[in-house]
């Protein structure tokens, strides 16, 4: 009986040290990820990495694929850090981050879609975030204002558990990633942080998303912006706020929920909105593949109306441009 229960505990020993090479190998920073939420690992990175004076643009994807982060920075004589990725990974993640990491000099460019600011979005997507995490497990601090733990452990840990063995089994056999053939993949962001993989591409066909107001959310995400505008205030670091491109189309079929959304930023956010819903309207074949989602000529376009902004607001002159950002 001894014999047999030493061979069973040695049989668990040894399932338990294979178990935990591969989940220590799956946890490793995914360097060779080319997923598109992988991306965030070279963001944070270039975050940490920019020196200051920056100018750092936050949001989801309307940031990612809206900006030209180096004629932004020219103009405005900062380093540009663009810090958007995607909206499902709501509104926490990315403030916490930033918030941990502005220093005294930095200007903040807020730009979230409008179901991150006034709808369930502004917690995130649990699949997204679950995702985000496989890559970047260091990242759950970040969420902590809005993880859950029984959540977790009911909907993800298991899957997330399976995803990090896997991880570690292609690794410990040198396996390469699988090849991605979409536009959306890690590789396809500049060195400021910008997508740059649709660039010269045919747009494509997209649809409108509806806009809803969730009164909580909304007072959750004022509160939230809030508290951030004044930690960055505290750090000696300016924060402004920029709407979202919007087509005309859309505009026009949820303006009454919008204009609430402008009046609401109005009167109840302490941050600065540098540019109203109007002066946000892009032309419909200036969106790349989705309703936030600009095309190259029109990110650059957006990068001078907000450059321009920020420099009446500031009484400044724009900058002459002086080569590339490194």
């Amino acid at each position: 009986m001894t014999s047999f229960v030493l061979r069973c505990g040695g049989f668990a020993l040894i399932q338990l040290v294979i178990a935990w090479v591969l989940i220590s190998k799956g946890l490793e920073p995914a360097a060779e990820e080319n997923a598109y939420l992988a991306a965030m690992l070279d963001k944070s990175q270039l975050l940490a990495d920019t020196s200051q004076p920056r100018v750092i643009t936050v949001g989801g994807s309307n940031v990612a694929f809206g900006f030209d982060s180096q004629s932004l920075g020219e103009r405005l004589g900062l380093q540009p850090v663009n810090f958007g990725l995607h909206a499902a990974l709501g509104m926490y993640f990315p403030l916490n981050f930033v918030e941990s990491h502005v220093r005294q000099g930095d200007t903040v460019v807020l730009s979230f879609e409008f179901a991150v600011i006034a709808s369930s979005e502004i917690d995130g997507n649990p699949a997204y975030v679950q995702e985000l995490l496989s890559y970047w497990p260091a990242a759950k601090p970040w969420f902590e204002s809005n993880f859950s733990w029984k959540r977790f452990l009911d909907r993800e840990a298991l899957d997330l558990l399976h995803q990090w063995v896997v991880r570690g089994k292609r690794r410990l056999k040198g396996d390469q990633p699988q090849v991605i053939s979409t536009v959306y993949q890690r590789r396809n962001f500049n060195q400021l942080g910008d997508m740059v993989g649709h660039h010269g591409q045919p747009t494509k066909p997209w649809k409108h998303g509806k806009v809803v107001i969730l009164p909580d959310s909304l007072e959750r995400a004022m509160l939230r912006l809030n508290q951030f505008h004044q930690a960055c205030i505290e750090k000696g670091v300016k924060v402004y706020y920029s709407s979202p491109p919007i087509s005309p189309a859309r505009l026009a079929l949820f303006e009454s929920e919008l204009r609430k959304l402008e009046e609401a930023l109005g009167e109840q956010m302490t941050i600065p909105v540098l540019n109203s819903l109007d002066e946000m309207v892009f032309q419909e074949h200036e969106f790349f593949d989705s309703q936030y989602h600009l095309t190259q000529a029109a990110a650059a376009r957006r990068s001078q109306v907000l450059a321009e902004a920020i420099l009446r607001r500031e009484g400044q002159q724009a900058s002459a441009p002086h080569g590339n950002w490194r």
